[in-house]
């Protein structure tokens, strides 16, 4: 029915990537807040376990979710 071809067209990227992408979005959102243990947040972002959960935050981000709210915590670690 061509929805992926628009959807690609829309945002650059298959619906399942942006979908996933988005989840990753809010996870980084959670990890600052620093309410959530990561295995509620990976359970709050839709993630079967947090080893899933860690290798596509760090394949979208560069860094796993622990190391991203270390450096939340102590932004001069980053060499951002």
């Amino acid at each position: 029915d061509g929805t992926s071809e628009r959807a690609l067209a829309l945002t650059g990227q298959t619906p399942h990537a942006y979908i996933r992408a988005k989840r990753i979005e809010k996870a980084a959102q959670l990890l600052h807040t620093r309410n959530y243990s990561i295995k509620q947040i990976a359970d709050l972002t839709g993630f079967y376990d947090t080893h899933h959960f860690s290798r596509v935050f760090r394949r979208l981000r560069g860094i796993t979710p622990a190391e991203f709210r270390r450096l939340d915590e102590n932004p001069f670690l980053s060499n951002r």
